[in-house]
């Protein structure tokens, strides 16, 4: 087998070789060094329900929460233009006292009327999400009530929780 040595292999070659050395070490400083630099990223969840009271009547709209992991706040905006069109609340996690999930069932009775006699006997479930911060600036009742979609409510308890340092408390229903 021929063993190529440093000192006989021609002048290319021995540029190649250096030329690829230094670019695995760029490539493995950028991988180590890289993840410093990086700004955490919002986290984003569409489908959510936001829930307040006006007078005796209870009103919802359509809204997405956002995690900022760089400024420390829980946002609740509207859910196609976000802050844009409108802020529902902004909650700063060191404000949040307590976080409650509750789970409940609910009867499908107009899709048993519409759909399929069987749907009478199958109960929906909702996700709702209660944030008590009494401290938050322009909260005026001092919590937030929010329901979740049944497709994201896992991830966002699960991001909630990590990102507040707050202890979800879950209620289910049974």
């Amino acid at each position: 087998a021929d063993v190529i040595d440093a000192r006989t292999m021609p002048l290319n070659m021995g540029k190649w070789i250096m030329l690829r050395r230094i670019v695995c070490l760029a490539v493995v400083a950028a991988i180590i060094v890289g993840p410093a630099f990086a700004q955490p990223q919002q986290l984003i969840f569409k489908k959510v329900d936001y829930y307040w009271v006006v007078g005796e009547d209870e009103k919802d709209e359509d809204a997405r929460l956002v995690l900022d992991p760089a400024n420390k706040t829980m946002g609740f905006y509207d859910e196609k233009n976000g802050a844009a069109k409108r802020t529902f609340a902004v909650i700063p996690y060191d404000k949040i006292t307590s976080i409650t999930y509750e789970k409940s069932s609910h009867s499908r009775i107009v899709a048993g009327l519409l759909l399929s006699p069987l749907a009478f006997f199958m109960k929906g479930k909702k996700h709702w999400l209660t944030i008590q911060a009494p401290g938050a600036p322009g909260l005026s009742a001092g919590y937030v009530y929010v329901r979740m979609d049944k497709g994201n409510f896992q991830r966002i308890l699960a991001a909630v929780e990590a990102q507040t340092g707050v202890k979800i408390e879950r209620l289910e229903e049974q």
